[in-house]
């Protein structure tokens, strides 16, 4: 008798153990993203594919760029804008913006969720929610004061290397005092 329960211990006790490591080394959807409809971080854009729209001035100039013919459905929501960045000619990130009601926010972050898995929120006054993968950082959020919804995507690679451009941009105060101040 000892002896079968032994064995059906062991035999349930290696099931769990399976079963947790087959949970812990499942690979998740956010660690499989490298960038965003069939763009990979890092790459160049077609220019043939993308217009310029304008330069926004952080971490030295990000170039941004919406694609020509996009489909501008994120899961049943119509989104408003899909906008591409671009830093040292390297795609880094990509803003969804949903502006209007609730309603299409909560359609994006349906998809959203669905695609990447349900987060809690972040913060009492916005609905604020965060992912993070190997390659990816994501961001979505609701700002019922503005009406907008935003879904960020960003190169996690190429966001540390802007951190350290800018943290090396810091320069230490001078020894030199003016009088008076």
């Amino acid at each position: 008798m000892v002896k079968v329960n032994f064995i059906i211990s062991f035999v349930l006790s290696l099931i769990l153990l399976l079963g947790i490591g087959v949970v812990f080394c499942e690979e998740r959807e956010i660690d499989k993203v490298n960038g965003f409809r069939g763009l990979q971080w890092g790459t160049q854009l077609p220019e043939d594919k993308f217009d310029y729209v304008r330069t926004e001035p952080s971490y030295g100039g990000v170039k941004i760029y919406k694609r020509k013919k996009e489909n501008m459905k994120v899961g049943i929501a119509l989104v408003d804008s899909i906008e591409y960045g671009v830093w040292r000619d390297k795609f880094c990130h990509v803003l969804i913006m949903g502006k209007g009601d609730n309603d299409k926010f909560l359609q994006i972050r349906e998809a959203v969720f669905n695609k990447f898995g349900k987060r809690n929120r972040r913060d009492r006054h916005t609905e604020r929610y965060v992912w993070s993968g190997k390659e990816t950082w994501i961001l979505l959020k609701y700002r019922p004061f503005l009406g907008d919804g935003v879904f960020y995507m960003a190169s996690k690679k190429i966001k540390e290397q802007q951190k350290r451009d800018k943290e090396s941009l810091v320069t230490t105060p001078t020894t030199n005092k003016e009088e008076g101040f």
